[in-house]
C-alpha cells in the first residue's frame, strides 16, 4: 500500500463546491455533474498518507447491483486492505483510483469508469455485460475512514441473480445474498456507513423502493 498513489480531490474545493453539505447527494445530471467534479483541485498522493490526509478525500467508485428491487450485499473478510471495515455488511464494491488507472485513461472521467471495472472483476465474477448509471456522491464525516474518502454511487441493474458471485470469498467477500433496502435500512447497525447512504441514495432517487 505504501508505494500505491491514489486520486484525491481537494477537501476545500469540495466543500467550496457544495459537495459536503450533505451525506448523500444525488446527481441532476450525471454528465455535467461527473464533469464539474473533475474540474476541481485534485492530485495523487500515496496512500500512505492520504489515510491520514484531512485536506484530501480518496475519490472511491461505490458500485451498487441492483435485481429486483433488491441489493446485493456481502460481509467484508479479513483479506481487505481497509481492516476498519473487516466484518461489516456492505452492498457495494469500492477501490481506489490509482495511477496505473491514469496512466490507461484518455481522460479522467474514462479513468473512473477503468477503475470501477478494475475493482468489480477483482471481487465479483459477472457473466454478460454490465453499464453503470452514475446516481450521486456519499460523504460521511463521523469517522476516521469516511473523512479521507468521497464515493460516487455506480449503479447496475443484473437481469438474473445466478450470473453474479464473489471471486474471493476466502479473503475478502465471506458471503452474499440479496436484500431490500427497507431491510437494510433497519438494521443499519450492521452495515458500514457508506452502505446506509448509498441505499438511501437509491431510495431517494427512485433506483429502488
Amino acid at each position: 500500500m505504501n508505494s500505491e498513489k491514489v486520486f484525491c480531490l481537494s477537501t476545500e474545493s469540495l466543500n467550496e463546491a457544495g459537495y459536503l453539505t450533505a451525506r448523500y447527494k444525488s446527481f441532476d445530471d450525471p454528465e455535467n455533474d461527473l464533469n464539474k467534479l473533475l474540474d476541481l483541485e485534485f492530485q495523487f498522493m500515496p496512500r500512505s498518507i492520504a489515510e491520514s490526509n484531512y485536506f484530501w478525500k480518496q475519490l472511491i467508485p461505490y458500485q451498487v447491483f441492483i435485481y429486483n428491487n433488491t441489493l446485493f450485499t456481502f460481509q467484508r473478510g479479513s483479506g481487505i486492505n481497509e481492516q476498519r471495515l473487516v466484518g461489516r455488511l456492505s452492498v457495494g464494491i469500492g477501490g481506489h483510483i490509482n495511477l496505473t488507472d491514469f496512466d490507461k485513461s484518455s481522460s479522467l472521467k474514462d479513468m473512473i469508469f477503468n477503475s470501477a471495472a478494475r475493482e468489480r472483476n477483482e471481487e465479483l465474477k459477472i457473466e454478460g455485460t454490465v453499464h453503470a448509471k452514475l446516481i450521486g456522491l456519499i460523504n460521511d464525516d463521523s469517522d476516521s475512514v469516511g473523512r479521507v474518502h468521497i464515493g460516487i454511487v455506480m449503479a447496475y441493474i443484473i437481469c438474473d441473480p445466478n450470473k453474479i458471485c464473489l471471486r474471493r470469498s476466502s479473503e475478502d467477500l465471506i458471503f452474499y445474498k440479496w436484500l431490500t433496502a427497507s431491510h437494510i435500512l433497519s438494521h443499519d447497525e450492521c452495515f458500514e456507513p457508506w452502505s446506509i447512504l448509498a441505499t438511501s441514495l437509491l431510495v431517494e432517487t427512485k433506483k429502488v423502493s
